[in-house]
């Protein structure tokens, strides 16, 4: 079966990340290390995705001896994770955008009820 809207590796690993995190129960921050061994990941590429899903804060960092990374917000949702490493989301290149053809275009009306949609949908899938 052919995939049509794909989700990137990269986002799939941001939110196992997120998963992680949300189900770790320590106190503490999850070190980088235990959060690579379990998702297979190696550190340096987990470092690239948590430095993404910080910037959107929804995880936090800590350094140290007790360093990792603790989920910030646990009511977050998969159109956060997603907008996190991907950018606003846009299923059509004319939604929103040019188009050479939009005054005539027999779809035009589809297309932004469709991303609308999905934008609504991400946001109420939340990961705890």
């Amino acid at each position: 079966m052919k995939e049509i809207l794909k989700i990137s590796s990269k986002t799939h690993h941001a939110v196992m990340m997120v998963c992680f995190l949300a189900g770790y129960k320590a106190k503490s921050a999850a070190p980088t290390t235990l959060i690579s061994k379990y998702l297979k990941l190696s550190q340096r590429y987990l470092e690239q995705v948590a430095k993404q899903l910080k910037k959107a804060g929804i995880i936090e960092s800590y350094r140290g001896s007790a360093g990792g990374y603790r989920l910030k917000n646990k009511n977050v949702s998969m159109l956060e994770i997603i907008e996190a490493v991907e950018g606003p989301i846009r299923i059509l290149h004319c939604v929103g955008g040019a188009c050479n053809i939009r005054h005539k275009c027999p779809s035009k009306d589809i297309w932004p009820k469709m991303q609308k949609e999905i934008i609504k949908s991400l946001s109420n899938i939340k990961i705890v």
